[in-house]
């Protein structure tokens, strides 16, 4: 459930359209589809360019995967 004070994460995209434009020879494209990526309530992606304006920190929190042996 979204609301105040829950942490969340949305992505608004078109089902149609969205497709990964990457390749090897040039790896850092965008993706054509997404409409906004809302990351704890920052946007971080709005009308399908990424916000160059975001702060430290970052919002998000990293997900830890493995074993912790």
């Amino acid at each position: 459930m979204i609301r105040e004070g829950n942490f969340a994460d949305v992505v608004v995209f078109d089902a149609e359209t969205v497709c990964d434009r990457a390749t090897f020879d040039e790896p850092h494209q965008t993706t054509a589809g997404l409409e906004a990526v809302v990351v704890n309530g920052t946007t971080i992606i709005r009308d399908g360019t990424p916000v160059e304006s975001l702060q430290e920190p970052l919002p998000g929190r990293y997900l830890k995967y493995g074993r912790d042996d």
